[in-house]
This record gives structure tokens, C-alpha cells and sequence, in this order.
């Protein structure tokens, strides 16, 4: 990720060249921890400290200004993240190499990106603010683990897992055993696990499991790109904690991502949600009671018949496959298009359509 070198639109913001100076130290607080030079990469994490602490204190957490009280939590978020890393900075190298890597880093990316819109960037006109998207915000938001794989053609992973948690541990649990239950045997994956907030155990039980990429957000709401920017497969799977996923259900939806280069957005029947998704609302019957009962239905359904992908207008997404180009313009128009004035699941299926791909919604599984 490399500091403006074009011609700006507007100039760069005093928070927003700071930032930049805090993410250039972060970088070098990687190198050193990986380098296992630890009293030194401490010493440049408490300089951070400082540095948040002082930019924090100068926005107001409960004031009319949203854009002001968005950042003091973001910077919160920062805080926490790097007080984890101080923590372990002695007694666990790995764990501080990988929060600072996959946690503090993303992080402050994605709050450098927030101040860059809301305090420069918003003042200019429509069509310049187009020209930043498709420009600077455009370089801003890349995955760059992502990108490294498309030069080469071969990424780390076959596909990146990520599950987003805020509480309700029980159904958390659920969700995630289904999935260690239900990986396909062919394929490489990871698991990112993102606890957005929660205050009743989810963060526990994520460290319990311990993978390499944990991220643990304090004030939900605050960090939404940060998964995005730290998965390494060529295609993410995104799945809420309140999803139980069934046999063969995630072989069957990436193997039909990886056999039609024009699905952009691609979902499974799933119960309880709306715009006719569900087995009932496809003239289907099921009989279950228990989770048991659900796995041994769906494994007896599950099929790899491409007759039953249909495609779609739009898609509702509590779990879903979205090409990365598709995920990545949808980053994009989301700094602009805040959650309040913008359905996610109709701006994916709007830019899906729009960037010539389809949405694909899978009555096989």
C-alpha cells in the first residue's frame, strides 16, 4: 500500500498524513517483531499509543459531528488491537506478529480510508469524487495478498472462509462447528474469524481456536473492510454466525463459481430470509427437528445439478461467494454509500449486474 504520488484532487487532511505516518510505523513494528527485535517494535507501539491517544482526545465520541464520533471509535479500535499486541509483545511473537499484520494494520487502513472520504474527499464535486474511485480510493481499497495471486496465478488458499460474529455465542458455535464439520477434502482453505464487538464470550471462544487470523473489534459497526483486506484465497466465502452450513454445501458453491467465470455473487437456499431464498418459497418441503436431522436432509439434497443454479435480478446474503472484482467495487461505493441510505445485498446485486457478471441463486443446495 503506497502513500499518494499523484496529483491530488484535494490535499491531504493534517489526520489523514498522520495516519499515514502510523500505518508506515506499523509496518515497521512488522518487520521487527518478525524479525524478533521485540524492545524495539515496543517502543515504536507505545509511540503509536501516544500518537491514537492524542488524535482521539482531539474528536468528540458523543458530539453532533458523525463524522467526528465515527473516528473516535475507530481510533478505539486501533487502541485495542495495539494494546493486545503489547501484551503478548514478550511472552508470544507469533500472536504479535499476526495481530499487527492481519488486525492493526487493516485497521488503520480502513480508518486512513474513512478520513480520507469524509474529510477531504466529500467537500469536491460528483464527478471528481467518481475520479477518486476509480483512482486513488481505487489503490486504496486492493487486497493486496489477492493481488499478489492474481500476478502469479496461484494464491495461498483456494478460498478464504471468513465468519462475522456480534454475540449470540451459542448460535456462533453452532455456525462454526458446521463448517470444520463440512470443509470440502480437495481444496486448501483458511479461517478468518471476526469478532465485531461482542461482550458475551465470542471473543474467547474465536482465541480458543486459534487461527491464524483472528480479529477481534471493539466497538461493533467500526472496521467493516477489515476482513476483506486480510484474506488470502482467491475466492471468500462470507458467512453470518447465524448460518448452519450442511454437507457438501461448500464444494457444491465453489465448484460452481470456479466452473462459470460470469458469477459474480452466489448464494444457497437458506431458511428465514426473504426474496423467495427459501426451500418453501421453491416449492419445496423438508422435514427436520434438530440440527442432526438438518445435516442428514441436506446431504440427501445437496447435488452438483447446474440445472437448478438460477439466475437472478438480486440476492439477499447471509452467506454468500462474491468474485473478488465484484467484492472490491462494492468496497468502494460502500465508503460512499453509508448502510443507513444503501441495502449491502442490493449494491452487490446492482454492481454484480453492472460489472457483466450474474447473480446465482442455487436451488441445489
Amino acid at each position: 500500500m503506497s502513500k499518494f504520488t499523484e496529483k491530488q484532487l484535494v490535499p491531504v487532511s493534517e489526520t489523514v498524513d498522520i495516519l499515514w505516518t502510523l500505518i508506515e510505523a506499523c509496518h515497521e513494528m512488522l518487520r521487527l517483531f518478525q524479525e524478533e527485535q521485540c524492545a524495539q517494535a515496543v517502543g515504536i507501539a507505545i509511540d503509536m499509543r501516544t500518537l491514537l491517544e492524542q488524535m482521539q482526545g482531539d474528536v468528540d465520541e458523543n458530539g453532533n459531528d458523525k463524522v467526528e464520533s465515527t473516528l473516535w471509535k475507530m481510533y478505539g479500535n486501533c487502541l485495542y488491537s495495539l494494546g493486545r499486541i503489547l501484551k503478548h509483545a514478550i511472552t508470544d511473537v507469533d500472536f504479535s506478529v499476526k495481530r499487527t499484520e492481519f488486525e492493526m494494520l487493516p485497521l488503520l487502513r480502513a480508518t486512513l480510508i474513512y478520513a480520507r472520504y469524509n474529510m477531504d474527499i466529500k467537500k469536491i464535486g460528483k464527478e471528481a469524487v467518481q475520479k477518486w474511485i476509480e483512482g486513488e480510493a481505487y489503490e486504496l481499497t486492493k487486497n493486496h495478498y489477492y493481488e499478489e495471486g492474481k500476478s502469479k496465478r496461484k494464491w495461498k488458499y483456494d478460498l478464504s472462509i471468513s465468519v462475522t460474529g456480534f454475540n449470540k455465542l451459542e448460535y456462533t458455535k453452532k455456525c462454526v462447528d458446521s463448517i470444520i464439520k463440512n470443509l470440502p477434502k480437495d481444496i486448501s482453505y483458511e479461517l478468518i474469524l471476526y469478532n465485531h464487538g461482542s461482550s458475551d464470550g465470542t471473543k474467547e471462544f474465536f482465541e480458543s481456536i486459534y487461527p491464524d487470523k483472528q480479529i477481534d473489534i471493539l466497538y461493533n459497526g467500526y472496521a467493516g473492510l477489515t476482513p476483506t483486506f486480510v484474506s488470502e484465497g482467491e475466492i471468500l466465502l462470507g458467512i453470518s454466525n447465524d448460518v448452519i452450513i450442511t454437507p457438501n454445501s461448500i464444494d457444491i458453491m465453489y465448484k460452481t463459481i470456479k466452473s462459470d467465470s460470469k458469477i459474480g455473487f452466489l448464494v444457497p437456499m437458506t431458511g428465514g430470509v426473504s426474496n423467495l431464498q427459501t426451500p418453501k418459497a421453491n416449492g419445496l418441503k423438508f422435514e427436520y427437528q434438530t440440527d442432526a436431522e438438518l445435516s442428514n436432509v441436506a446431504e440427501a439434497y445437496n447435488s452438483d445439478d447446474s440445472k437448478l443454479a438460477e439466475t437472478r435480478f438480486r440476492l439477499v446474503n447471509p452467506l454468500s461467494i462474491i468474485r473478488r472484482e465484484v467484492l472490491h467495487r462494492h468496497l468502494l461505493y460502500g465508503i460512499i454509500w453509508n448502510a443507513t441510505v444503501a441495502f449491502p445485498d442490493d449494491r452487490v446485486s446492482m454492481l454484480c449486474r453492472r460489472m457483466g457478471y450474474k447473480n446465482v441463486f442455487l436451488k441445489n443446495v
